[in-house]
């Protein structure tokens, strides 16, 4: 496949499972070091947005609203080598020879 500049270079995804009690809006995350735009957030299946859903501070994850008890979270951590310069999402593009 060919290339515009370097190949696209991935990273590992680490995930975390987060089992909420339906009133904590709190936990803590394995890894130091995280950043809201640096994690992917799904609640039961629903990727959250950064910001808006939750917030990153050192170890701890604060959603906006409680997740109930039954909900499902799951907290991935984007190991990506450099960003888009043009934008905040941690996404690589390939170009295919079509």
């Amino acid at each position: 496949m060919a290339y515009i500049g370097r190949e696209p270079t991935y990273g590992a995804f680490e995930k975390q499972s987060i089992t909420p009690d339906s009133s904590t809006t709190t936990f803590t995350l394995n890894a130091s070091g995280m950043t809201a735009e640096g994690i992917a957030v799904f609640v039961n299946g629903t990727r959250k947005e950064a910001y808006a859903d939750y917030s990153v501070s050192g170890t701890s994850l604060t959603f906006s609203l409680r997740p109930a008890s039954s909900a499902n979270i799951q907290v991935g951590q984007l190991k990506k080598r450099y960003k888009n310069n043009d934008s905040d999402r941690y996404q690589q593009f390939k170009y295919s020879d079509n």
